[in-house]
Order: C-alpha cells, then structure tokens, then sequence
C-alpha cells in the first residue's frame, strides 16, 4: 500500500488516478484503489473533501489525481426562482449535501426527500455523474 499524505500543487502529470464518491472524498484516512489496481492509503487533514482534478502526493513522490466517481443522484429542476429557492431553503434546513446550479440542482437519491421537492413544484429525475456539492458558508472562515 502507497500512503499518500498531503495535497500537490505541482505540475507533475500523475502516475495514477483515483475515482471516489463523494462520501469516500470527504474522508481523511481512507484506503482505496486506483483504476490500474494499485493500493493507496490515504492520510490526509480531516475536514476538507477532495475535489474532482485534484492532486495527492506521498511522501516518496507519486503523484496521483482524484476524480469524482459518477454515483446515482437525483436532478431537480424548475422553470421560477422562488420555487428553487424555496426548495433549497428546505433541503438546506434539513443539512442534505446538495450541489447547486441555476434553477438545477442535484443531491443523493432520496425518495422522501425527492417528494417533497415536486410537492414544491420541481420536477425530479435520476442521473449518473460525479458529486460535487457545496461546501458551506463557513469553508473558509479562519
């Protein structure tokens, strides 16, 4: 197992690439595998979710690139900004990870939650593509 423990700035083309959840990029120790088969350990600050494109290095020089795994999501969508804000105010108050576009937005299969959004008056569908939700306010307060 290769552990990699910080992130890479450089512009070193990585040896390998990593392809994770959402759920698996926000963790901090996690072990994975990469798409040629290689096992990595990763041990990294906690708190701060990996991004798709982003670059890992171990202590010994691999470079490796993260890309965000496609997963089963749901995408909302609406024709008026009241109806989208409205919508966004209740999934924000119930703390669901929810990554935002204009009048779109996408967030974990839940049938629950996919109800009360056509309730509201979004219309709802299945997709496949990788997670990038927001992180919150507070992201980047010191």
């Amino acid at each position: 197992m290769i552990k990699i423990t910080q992130r890479y700035q450089g512009v070193d083309k990585p040896s390998h690439i990593l392809s994770m959840t959402y759920q698996e990029r926000t963790k901090g120790r996690i072990r994975v595998m990469s798409q040629d088969g290689t096992d990595f350990g990763l041990f990294l600050e906690r708190g701060h979710p990996l991004k798709h494109g982003e670059h890992l290095a171990s202590d010994d020089g691999v470079v490796i690139r993260v890309n965000a795994q496609p997963e089963d999501l749901t995408e909302a969508y609406c024709e008026d900004w009241d109806t989208f804000v409205k919508c966004c105010y209740h999934l924000g108050n119930r703390h669901v990870p929810i990554e935002i576009h204009a009048l779109k937005l996408y967030m974990q299969q839940d049938s629950v939650l996919e109800n009360m959004l056509q309730q509201l008056g979004m219309q709802t569908q299945p997709i496949q593509k990788g997670f990038h939700p927001e992180q919150g306010a507070y992201r980047h307060a010191h």
